[in-house]
């Protein structure tokens, strides 16, 4: 799934909102992410393996699948194609079939480089599962005429 934001037209400033994303991952997500990156952790792929491991909503997603989720809506806003640095916070796990909202706000800018906070959090409401940092240079597009 490619992110919808960005890029803007003209630099961003402090506090602007990035628009919000929806993303539900399925267990075939899961299954396809531990094939490509090799983690087949069973928390991730076996519900009765990740109960067992005291996970009581069974199999949860690879935190490394959703924090690139959340880089790559932030680097597409920004017409970037990678952020220069990205600081990611693990607060709860994401679980597959759940809503997710991906949302960002431009916290700093000097020059191209743009600092923005940046979560993952389940649709239906409460606290962030991710939060990141995202820094990097901001792709300023012109505005067509």
């Amino acid at each position: 799934m490619t992110p919808t934001a960005g890029p803007w037209f003209g630099a961003p400033a402090p506090g602007e909102e990035l628009p919000p994303q929806e993303f539900v991952l399925t267990a075939e997500d899961l299954r396809r992410y531990a094939d490509a990156s090799g983690d087949h952790n069973p928390i991730h792929l076996d519900d009765r393996v990740a109960r067992e491991f005291g996970l009581k909503d069974g199999i949860i997603a690879h935190g490394m699948l959703v924090m690139g989720r959340l880089a790559a809506y932030v680097s597409a806003a920004a017409g970037a194609e990678a952020p220069a640095s990205l600081a990611v916070r693990f607060r709860a796990p994401v679980r597959p079939g759940v809503a997710m909202v991906l949302t960002g706000r431009v916290v700093s800018v000097e020059g191209a480089q743009v600092v923005v906070e940046a979560a993952v959090a389940p649709r239906a409401g409460g606290a962030p599962a991710v939060t990141a940092t995202w820094v990097g240079q901001w792709r300023v597009a012109a505005a067509a005429t």
